[in-house]
């Protein structure tokens, strides 16, 4: 790195201005914006954001470029967004890498790619580049480590950053800090410290950074945080998110919103409140936030005495952690199922075994196919029974020398 990270924050006050200001008479970037600020007409601000992305001097300058995208990401238009990125990265625009780069990573996350955000953050903050940049790049990078479960590497950069010092300072990013370490906070289970964390970032200035879903989703992450303390607070709050989340109408935030809330404030409904919360992520794509609320939901259903469906809620839990290689929520879910329904697992037969056995040595299914005289079909049939058996969802795991194959 160019800097350590305790100093990224000790710039001056021309370091901190927004990037997001006013560029030119009729932008249609400020109009976007101002509607992202008012959680209203959607579908206009995305307009708005596209077509200044398409104008000559919107797509040059970094302004724009930053308050179009925010708008884009905020309101869930990752496809639209992308399209923008390839087009402007193509061009290759004097100044406007390292925004590039950051705009990048966040795409990256919000698709659910979360070890390539991981890794796109941190080289962001490792290469040459405006102080601004570092300073949103670094809470991002916290926030994505939160979730993906790496809790230490985590509280390292906020120790490493002196978050304590900075959160004293108004700054365009306190807000992004103080909703990084709230996040985080929730994860290690300090719901108090989060709630403190969540509710000041909410007072400082969001909307620049809606395209953060921990500022965009602050009053229902910090109605989580009050649940056992401030019982109303958290009702009030989750209630209020729920609401601002349905005039802005980014379906994975409508998702994400019903799910606080049907934690928060659902009682005897809390199970239907979250299969519709998990319905509406699944259909809008939301990857990182549906594997959460199956576990939620596996774990009402466990509460409720229904073993069938926490199982298969955990099951279904499981195989999204995994797949975004989040390893502390999947050894979480893994704990549940344990609890809920012991495994017992299924024996594999003895043509399972031979097949399971050559592919953990590295053979594809037509060479397995071949050296068995079967076909690639119904190689990949009894492959599928072995992982199931194992409660595995793939090659890969088979490849692991702790799954036990005789």
């Amino acid at each position: 790195m160019t800097a350590t990270r305790g100093t990224l924050y000790s710039g001056g006050a021309s370091d901190g201005e927004a990037l997001g200001g006013l560029t030119h008479d009729g932008c249609g970037v400020e109009k976007a914006i101002a509607l992202l600020a008012k959680g209203r007409a959607r579908l206009e601000a995305i307009h708005h954001a596209d077509c200044a992305l398409r104008h000559d001097f919107c797509s040059k300058n970094s302004r724009c470029i930053w308050g179009a995208m925010t708008t884009l990401l905020a309101a869930g238009e990752v496809v639209i967004a992308e399209g923008h990125w390839q087009r402007l990265v193509g061009r290759h625009l004097d100044g406007c890498e390292p925004l590039l780069l950051l705009v990048r990573a966040q795409i990256t996350r919000l698709v659910g790619d979360l070890h390539g955000a991981r890794d796109e953050f941190e080289k962001v903050i490792s290469a040459p580049a405006p102080l601004r940049i570092h300073q949103i790049a670094l809470p991002w990078l916290i926030e994505t480590l939160a979730v993906l479960g790496e809790l230490e590497q985590a509280a390292e950069l906020v120790k490493e950053t002196d978050i304590d010092r900075i959160a004293g300072r108004k700054s365009p990013n306190q807000a992004l800090l103080l909703g990084a370490r709230g996040v985080l906070n929730l994860r290690l289970g300090r719901d108090e410290d989060a709630m403190v964390d969540l509710l000041a970032a909410g007072r400082g200035p969001v909307v620049e950074h809606s395209a953060s879903p921990v500022l965009s989703r602050w009053r229902s992450l910090a109605g989580l945080g009050a649940r056992e303390s401030r019982p109303e607070l958290a009702t009030k709050l989750v209630t209020a998110e729920r609401g601002y989340a349905l005039r802005w109408g980014a379906p994975i935030r409508i998702g994400w919103a019903l799910s606080a809330y049907a934690i928060v404030a659902g009682h005897e409904r809390t199970i239907e409140l979250l299969e519709d919360a998990a319905e509406v992520l699944e259909i809008a794509g939301g990857r990182v936030e549906l594997p959460f609320v199956c576990r939620e939901l596996g774990k009402r259903c466990a509460e409720a005495g229904d073993t069938a469906g926490a199982r298969n809620m955990f099951e279904r839990a499981l195989g999204m952690a995994k797949r975004l290689g989040n390893t502390a929520l999947a050894d979480e879910i893994t704990q549940h199922l344990v609890q809920v329904a012991p495994h017992k697992p299924e024996e594999l037969t003895r043509r399972e075994k031979k097949i399971a056995k050559l592919a953990r040595a590295g053979h594809s299914n037509k060479e397995i196919a071949s050296k068995l005289a079967l076909t690639v079909r119904t190689v990949e049939f009894h492959l599928s029974s072995v992982y199931r058996k194992l409660l595995i969802s793939g090659r890969r795991e088979l490849m692991s020398p702790t799954v036990n194959l005789d």
